[in-house]
């Protein structure tokens, strides 16, 4: 195919679709093992959302990519690490910690008109929203429909977040008439989530993306600093609205280390972007309706789904689908979802406590409780439901909790329905002076709760009450569902014991779980074991350690993703011209200058 795009990985050349990602083309040239932890174990993409870490590869000279979040280009040079160079303190030389990072041309549809590659910028404008999944996109929208300044920083080359992932390539190759792989809605009538309506609108409502771009510090109020492989970026903004989305939770068993044990939610994420899945043999498991979800997709891909295995008991699960007579839209999702997987075994009570394989997963076993059987895959999707993203809210200064009742004074703080979520009021407003939260930050209820809640903040951002107002039942609606949700799939007792004392919890630094709970907290264990402080910074086995060991985050310190010093010192006021929303040159106020990088070193903060 004269469109097709040539790569060439570990020196073998290779042709993929566009809108392939590195990681997916990797798995199409039949490789599993992307590279080796710091003991030598073989690793792949895990979350398959850029948060794991664990699909860093060299690309085009340019080392510790995350290659499930870079598409595919003409001419791109690939190299996995199948030498296992990456070695523990024990065994001597540590793995480098950054190289100079080239002029990068990363390729993003032409759906969304992204800001060309900028060196050194500072940016300014009224309303800045980080993250552009289905909350950013509404609370976007919404903020430039009332005729604000608005931008929307997300790190990924395309718009809708993980959830909406893939909607612009499909976009240009079927004329916008398909729907997204796994997506409860496809064959369905137009609903208020449809991504092709939201992302239309967001094409047409005026406001700038901020493409490529990772939201790393914030020094001061008012001012966020930012990594685009160009260089780095200063963004100004007088409101901030997060909606930072949420990741998979994953709890940690024998052999989850395995390459081909990816989340639900990472292999539907690369599914979409062109991972290759049929004729593959896939379990789906943990907890969450998402399960369904994903089952659906990969099925209609090729995949042959060998079982679905939710670990919530029956009775919960029954009493959930009961309760979606009250969300019509849901009940007719779940029951599409069931009569396509019809012939798929759905199991609940069910849960994986073992996978198995030589250097990649070849069978998962499971139990219910009472037996244990052994199912063979060459894929284990597998997660525990969502944890919200809070790093950069906290870094803000933003007040999170824990999970409360749903009762209150509608004028206070509402509480939240799962997890560490960000505490906000009516308007979606933060503890933080002008910071609004919304979306999966502030409790996981999906892109229906989250349009709703970003349309509200970028409304009241806009000091549109009025407008926000309307949105007030609409959203009431939905965290009746969010809560439903979080009591039908809480987590049993039973997975807090599925890791022995051998079984590795910080994957970036092989720390098992016996080493951990030498330690009575979480600041203990990182500066005694190092658990927490690699690439990924704790998102992931601090999640685990939260539910299996009790333990919290006790605080976050930038950069909240690991960043340059380039990009880390390039700050101070020194009247370099700004980027502001509107073009214009007119009543600007100094603007911070950006001093040329003293080191090309990469860095990870150290949260305690």
């Amino acid at each position: 195919m004269t469109d097709e795009v040539r790569i060439c990985i570990d020196g073998r050349p290779l042709s993929v679709p566009p809108g392939t990602t590195v990681a997916a083309a990797i798995a199409r040239a039949g490789v599993a093992r992307f590279l080796r932890s710091v003991l030598g174990q073989p690793r792949g993409p895990l979350c398959g959302m850029g948060i794991c870490m664990e699909c860093h590869l060299t690309i085009n000279g340019q080392s510790h990519c995350r290659s499930c979040q870079r598409l595919c280009e003409q001419g791109m040079e690939v190299h996995t690490d199948p030498s296992g160079e990456r070695r523990s303190e024990a065994g001597g030389r540590r793995p480098d910690v950054g190289l100079p990072i080239s002029d990068l041309r990363l390729q993003t549809s032409d759906f969304v008109q992204s800001e060309p590659a900028l060196n050194n910028r500072t940016f300014e404008f009224e309303i800045v929203v980080v993250g552009g999944g289905p909350a950013g996109v509404a609370a976007a929208c919404a903020a430039a429909e009332s005729g604000r300044r608005v931008a929307v920083v997300d790190d990924t080359p395309w718009l809708g977040g993980q959830i909406w992932r893939g909607q612009q390539a499909r976009r240009s190759e079927s004329g916008g008439r398909r729907s997204e792989i796994g997506s409860p809605t496809s064959g369905l009538r137009p609903r208020l989530s449809d991504p092709r309506r939201w992302l239309e609108r967001f094409r047409n409502c005026g406001a700038t993306l901020l493409d490529r771009t990772s939201v790393i510090a914030s020094s001061r109020p008012g001012l966020l600093l930012a990594e685009h492989a160009s260089g780095p970026r200063q963004i100004r903004w007088q409101r901030l609205v997060l909606a930072t989305g949420a990741r998979e939770l994953f709890l940690p068993f024998p052999g989850w280390t395995l390459p081909g044990v990816m989340g639900p939610g990472g292999l539907q994420a690369q599914v979409k972007n062109g991972w290759p899945i049929c004729g593959k043999r896939v379990v789906v498991a943990g907890s969450g309706p998402l399960l369904l979800a994903v089952a659906d997709g990969l099925k209609r891909r090729g995949a042959q789904v060998m079982s679905i295995d939710e670990q919530a008991p029956l009775s919960q699960v029954m009493r959930f689908g009961v309760g979606l007579w009250a969300v019509p839209d849901k009940l007719w999702q779940g029951a599409l979802l069931k009569a396509r997987l019809l012939g798929v075994p759905y199991r609940c009570g069910v849960w994986p406590v073992r996978a198995e394989g030589n250097e990649q997963v070849q069978r998962v076993l499971l139990t219910d409780g009472r037996s244990v059987w052994t199912e063979e895959c060459d894929l284990l999707a597998c997660g525990f439901g969502l944890t919200p993203n809070v790093e950069l809210p906290l870094a803000l200064g933003c007040q999170v909790g824990g999970q409360r009742s749903e009762a209150g004074p509608t004028s206070g703080l509402r509480p939240l329905t799962s997890g560490v979520c960000v505490f906000v009021n009516d308007w979606q407003a933060t503890t933080a002076s002008n910071v609004y939260c919304a979306g999966e930050p502030t409790g996981i209820g999906g892109a229906d709760c989250a349009l709703a809640e970003g349309q509200i903040a970028g409304y009241a951002a806009s000091d549109n009450r009025a407008k926000a107002e309307t949105l007030f039942g609409r959203r009431a609606r939905w965290h009746r569902f969010r809560a439903a949700l979080a009591r039908a799939f809480a987590l049993r007792d039973e997975l807090k014991f599925l890791a022995s004392d051998d079984t590795l919890v910080c994957r970036c630094e092989d720390v098992t779980l016996g080493r951990m709970r030498q330690f009575s907290s979480w600041r203990e264990a990182k500066l005694q074991s190092r658990c927490g402080m690699g690439p990924c910074q704790g998102r992931v086995c601090g999640a685990a350690a939260e539910v299996i060991l009790g333990w919290g985050m006790e605080s976050v310190r930038p950069p909240v993703l690991p960043a340059r010093v380039q990009s880390l010192v390039s700050q101070g006021d020194h009247g370099q011209r700004s980027e502001v929303g509107d073009r214009s040159s007119e009543n600007r106020p100094p603007h911070s200058a950006l001093r040329p990088p003293t080191s090309d070193l990469r860095i990870e903060n150290r949260r305690s």
